[in-house]
């Protein structure tokens, strides 16, 4: 027992300074090593909504994150970022505009225990509804190129089917709405009719049921005219031997009918088409002159093209032997 007493007292007296040294080593170093595992980190906590009333339409958008500054043991921050769960952001009044607050202390309180929320970005999020509105609305249809050349759209025929969607949305937006328009057609070197489903070009925040519609869109080819001035009256088939003449020498001629012929059509090609022919006209064996009076020319038909003599339509033509 005596041993056991000096020994204590060598223990717990002898080089107190030195020992007391040691402790306090000891414990610096046991502080050192938790400092360590202390650290201050930027995570992302995932954002969720709650669920709202079908009759209302949310405007804003939800940001899918907000990011957190947390401080605290390596560890837990780890095993936050494991779950990475959503905060569900819980709607007090349904359907109402709100901006809801994230203080360090409600996400706190959603990472868990052991770890401090030193903020959050954004601090605020504000969440704008509106009332969920439904009516039909007409489609048109929407050409941003037309046919080029001698073809043209006949706008009063064409057709939609369905001539009316439904249009689903928020309310200011659905109610300002004077049609839906179909997703720009360019019907550049279209030459005959259209028909074809087509999509629906639909505003964002709205939908639209059926989004695609048929479309019918009938192509014709253009009409035109013009006034041929200063032509002249081709005589043919004058007989052998005689001289030929027609008065007046000169007519004028309206050609109307498809673009395409009517623009083949000149001063050059135009007795072609209209002529006296001198076979029509009766004539004796012999005669030295004879005079055939208001004589109608013939006026040959061309399939699409119309032609109308303007001012002179009749011709006096005289025929003399030479």
């Amino acid at each position: 027992m005596a041993r056991l007493k000096a020994l204590l007292r060598s223990l717990l007296l002898e080089n107190v300074g030195l020992k007391l040294l040691a402790l306090l080593l000891a414990v610096v170093l046991a502080l050192a090593a938790r400092e360590d595992t202390i650290q201050e980190l930027d995570i992302e906590v995932p954002l969720a909504l709650s669920e709202y009333s079908p009759d209302q339409v949310l405007l804003s958008e939800l940001p899918p994150a907000v990011r957190v500054r947390v401080r605290g043991d390596v560890q837990r921050i780890a095993e936050a970022l494991s779950r990475r769960e959503p905060f569900l952001i819980d709607l007090p009044e349904q359907g109402a505009d709100q901006t809801i607050h994230l203080s360090p202390e409600v996400l706190e309180g959603h990472l868990g225990g052991g770890l401090d929320v030193l903020s959050v970005s954004p601090g605020t999020v504000t969440l704008r509804f509106d009332q969920l509105d439904v009516r039909q609305v007409p489609v048109r249809v929407e050409i941003v190129r037309r046919p080029q050349n001698y073809w043209s759209v006949d706008e009063e025929r064409i057709t939609v089917d369905p001539a009316y969607v439904e249009a689903r949305g928020p309310s200011a937006v659905v109610q300002g709405l004077v049609h839906l328009r179909t997703e720009p057609l360019d019907l550049t070197g279209l030459t005959s009719d259209f028909t074809g489903k087509v999509g629906l070009d639909v505003p964002a925040g709205l939908e639209a049921k059926p989004v695609t519609v048929k479309v019918f869109i009938p192509v014709r080819e253009r009409e035109g005219e013009k006034l041929l001035k200063g032509a002249r009256i081709v005589l043919r088939h004058c007989p052998a031997g005689y001289e030929c003449r027609a008065t007046p020498t000169f007519f004028q001629a309206r050609v109307d009918g498809k673009q395409r012929l009517v623009d083949q059509i000149n001063l050059e090609n135009l007795g072609q088409y209209v002529y006296i022919d001198m076979r029509r006209l009766p004539m004796d064996k012999g005669v030295v002159q004879k005079q055939y009076p208001a004589v109608e020319p013939t006026v040959e038909p061309l399939n699409g093209v119309r032609f109308t003599l303007t001012g002179a339509k009749y011709f006096n033509v005289t025929v003399t032997r030479r």
